[in-house]
């Protein structure tokens, strides 16, 4: 056999049993070529190598996004994905290890261990990404509630000025009759009223209900239609009677009119919850989405750095006399009006941090066509006239 057939047998057996690498190593009877040999090792070895380095970089990297997954949502992500993803993780390491050994077994133990670490972390993809649109259906709920409740807020405000200034004007009406009869009738009439009043507080607060089924309501209304009996044969003078028996139902009317509309539960309260519940939600969607390694939409990006924003900054970016001064610096340097709106673009990519102030002069050179000179200058004008204001949110993002 010729040497080079020599070569191409011993790769092939090597292929099938990977003991005959070994073998080779220490075969007298490859000693005439052994330079051959050890080359044709070498090169076997560095094979294996580069394959299970390439499989294990395939791998790791989806890993170590997940990991701030399992870190964040420790408590509530799923057990079986979490389970594969130990698995996965343990694997990863095992074959990391192997691969630090740097032999030609320990590269092909390599390759063996990292085997179906791939299929177990698409599995906890697909888990995250679950989790991921049930946080995203779950955050537009949210939105929604904290607008209900704020609606609820106005209308309690409302409801209260309104039933505030009826229960006032009961209570005054109600005070002027019995201080202009100074009649017995009217006095026990009172009385009797207070008595239900503070009944119905202590025991009955939902007076709406106790009202509507006609508990109070028939009582108080027999006790007015003999009052008004008692006016029609002069027991009672009439005016100060109609006015002790209109200020009570006035009464009536506004506190059964308050507490028939107020919500049975505190909106202020539950928005502060759903506030809470959204902040976190959408944490838990940014970590989501790096974890499965989707790339943000620009529109979302662009959201995303924009909360992220200090108040100061975010004002800035909404002002409408901010595009007002680029306008004028832009005009200043002779910038097109087509170019003015990309120059509005760089400079918003300054104040959301997606460029440093010290690559404005370059940015504005390469986008706009401008000079170095030109650029450098307008960059200059813009930090003056523009950043300089926000020196100290700007500073913190681009440093």
């Amino acid at each position: 056999m010729s040497e080079q057939e020599i070569l191409q047998s011993l790769h092939k057996a090597i292929e099938q049993d990977r003991n005959y690498f070994v073998k080779a190593k220490i075969d007298k009877n490859l000693d005439s070529i052994r330079s051959q040999v050890d080359g044709l090792l070498g090169e076997i070895q560095q094979e294996a190598k580069t394959k299970a380095e390439k499989e294990i970089l395939k791998v790791e990297p989806m890993a170590k996004r997940m990991e701030e997954w399992f870190r964040f949502n420790r408590e509530f992500s799923d057990k079986d994905a979490r389970s594969k993803y130990l698995s996965a993780w343990n694997k990863i390491q095992g074959a990391t290890r192997n691969y630090k050994r740097h032999s030609y077994f320990d590269y092909l133990e390599a390759l063996k261990i990292i085997k179906g670490v791939r299929d177990n972390l698409e599995y906890v993809q697909e888990s995250i990404r679950y989790d991921l649109n049930y946080s995203k259906r779950r955050l537009r709920e949210c939105n929604t509630k904290v607008e209900r409740y704020g609606r609820d807020i106005r209308n309690i405000d409302r409801i209260g000025h309104f039933s505030l200034i009826a229960l006032s004007s009961g209570i005054v009406m109600w005070v002027i009759g019995e201080m202009l009869a100074n009649n017995g009738y009217i006095t026990l009439f009172s009385l009797l009223f207070l008595v239900f009043l503070i009944g119905l507080v202590v025991y009955k607060p939902n007076m709406h209900e106790w009202w509507g089924d006609g508990g109070l309501g028939i009582l108080v209304e027999l006790m007015a239609v003999f009052f008004l009996m008692l006016i029609m044969i002069g027991e009672i003078p009439v005016f100060s009677g109609l006015l002790v028996l209109l200020g009570p139902h006035i009464i009536m009317v506004s506190l059964t009119y308050y507490f028939g509309k107020k919500p049975s539960y505190d909106p202020k309260i539950k928005q502060n919850e759903s506030g809470k519940e959204i902040e976190s939600l959408k944490q838990r969607i940014l970590v989501a989405k790096k974890s499965v390694g989707i790339l943000l939409t620009e529109e979302e990006r662009l959201e995303d750095l924009f909360e992220a924003l200090p108040d100061e900054l975010k004002e800035a970016l909404v002002d409408e006399n901010l595009f007002e001064k680029i306008v004028l610096v832009g005009k200043e340097f002779r910038i097109s009006e087509e170019a003015i709106e990309e120059l509005a673009a760089i400079c918003g990519e300054v104040f959301l941090g997606t460029l440093p102030l010290s690559n404005l002069a370059r940015e504005l050179e390469e986008k706009l066509d401008l000079t170095p000179e030109i650029a450098q200058n307008l960059a200059h004008e813009l930090d003056s006239e523009i950043f300089s204001e926000f020196k100290g949110s700007l500073g913190g993002m681009n440093d």
